[in-house]
């Protein structure tokens, strides 16, 4: 199970530039059955409390609550990850990485707090 980070890459244009585990990720789901992103939040939420799935139906309506990082995040936050995901396709669960639990659940096909985004 590979544990992704962004890091510095060689780029032909600047020299150097960060390449986002958000650009990674989304090559490796496409091979996957499904990819968990941990974050420190439960999962994707819009006016505080967490969806639990997005998919090409409810894309639009949820879109409009994301926002891009308030923060110098290459990523552009959790607007960046969801788009690397909708562009990519495939299913992908958010889930608050501080809870262990939570991860192990999702992992054995189990019910936990997080967000399940499936972009077919």
């Amino acid at each position: 199970m590979p544990v992704l980070y962004g890091d510095m890459v060689v780029d032909s244009q600047w020299g150097f530039s960060v390449c986002s585990g958000d650009q990674i990720i989304v090559k490796f789901a496409k091979e996957a059955e499904f990819t968990v992103w941990g974050t420190d939040v439960d999962g994707i939420l819009v006016e505080g409390e967490v969806i639990g799935k997005i998919d090409n139906t409810n894309f639009s309506e949820i879109s409009w609550y994301l926002q891009e990082s308030g923060s110098p995040d290459v990523t552009g936050g959790m607007y960046g990850k969801v788009l690397e995901m909708l562009e990519a396709g495939g299913t992908y669960f958010v889930v608050n990485a501080n809870y262990a639990q939570r991860i192990e659940a999702v992992l054995h096909g189990e019910s936990a707090i997080c967000t399940k985004l499936e972009f077919l």
